[in-house]
C-alpha cells in the first residue's frame, strides 16, 4: 500500500557511483615461482613445457582462483602450476580510475625447463 509521505529532492556535484575505467591501471606481476619449484615438474619426467593459466589477482595483491587457459598437455604439469603460482606469485594489483585497488582477472604463460 502506497504512502503518503514526500521524498527529498537534492542537488550536488559529487561523481556519481559508476566507476572510471578510463584511468584504469592493470595489475603487475612482482614475483614469480623459484627456479628450485619447477624442479618438481622435472622430476616428474617433464623437462619443458608451458601453460596458460588465468588467475583472479585480487586487491591485496595475491592470487586466487586458478584456472587452465591452454593445457601443457601434461594434467599432473598444470596441477602444480596452478598450486605453485597461487602460493608464490604476487601482483601490484589493478586500480580503478580512483586508484583503489580492485581485483582483475589474468592470464599468465609460465614456461620451465630443464637446463
Amino acid at each position: 500500500m502506497a504512502g503518503n509521505g514526500t521524498s527529498a529532492g537534492g542537488s550536488g556535484s559529487a561523481p556519481g557511483g559508476g566507476r572510471d575505467y578510463s584511468r584504469f591501471t592493470p595489475a603487475r606481476q612482482i614475483t614469480t615461482i623459484p627456479n628450485r619449484e619447477y624442479r618438481r615438474l622435472a622430476t616428474s619426467g617433464i623437462v619443458n613445457g608451458s601453460v596458460g593459466i588465468t588467475l583472479r589477482v585480487n586487491p591485496d595483491g595475491s592470487s586466487t582462483n586458478c584456472r587452465i587457459a591452454r593445457s601443457s598437455g601434461s594434467g599432473f604439469a598444470d596441477t602444480t602450476m596452478c598450486q605453485l603460482a597461487t602460493f608464490y606469485v604476487r601482483f601490484r594489483p589493478a586500480l580503478d580510475g580512483s586508484g583503489h585497488a580492485i581485483a582483475q582477472d589474468i592470464t599468465w604463460y609460465p614456461r620451465w625447463w630443464r637446463p
